[in-house]
């Protein structure tokens, strides 16, 4: 795979875009006029992203695939919940969100539920017990 990282301005997530055959730096000049909105949790008032694209460059070989990226988080943290299944998984447990600091959570079991983004761009919070 040949892809280019692209980091939203906004929220930090950071994105794989995938050029396929597009000579490298045609793709990012597509990519900057199409100006997606960014996977990340956050609104998108104007449906587009804010990105940046830090150095340019084209990258060669497999990327992390989702599932790899949770199983390494799973080894280090007991807790590893997407942001859209995080409100079931506290409910079934009993805890709830106290406050956010900085996009963690403070939980009601004293815990702190930090969260990092994949490399889908989806927001994944881990804690361990």
């Amino acid at each position: 795979m040949r892809y280019f990282k692209a980091i939203c301005n906004i929220c930090g997530a950071t994105v794989n875009i995938d050029v396929a055959e597009f000579p490298g730096e045609e793709a990012i000049e597509s990519f900057l006029k199409v100006n997606p909105p960014c996977p990340g949790n956050h609104i998108n008032v104007e449906n587009h992203g804010d990105w940046l694209i830090e150095d340019r460059t084209i990258y060669e070989g497999e990327t992390q695939t989702e599932a790899e990226w949770v199983a390494n988080l799973k080894k280090d943290h007991q807790h590893v919940v997407s942001n859209d299944d995080l409100s079931s998984y506290l409910a079934e447990r009993c805890i709830a969100i106290e406050s956010f600091a900085f996009g963690a959570c403070v939980l009601s079991n004293g815990k702190v539920a930090d969260f990092a983004r994949s490399p889908e761009g989806k927001r994944y919070y881990f804690w361990n017990d």
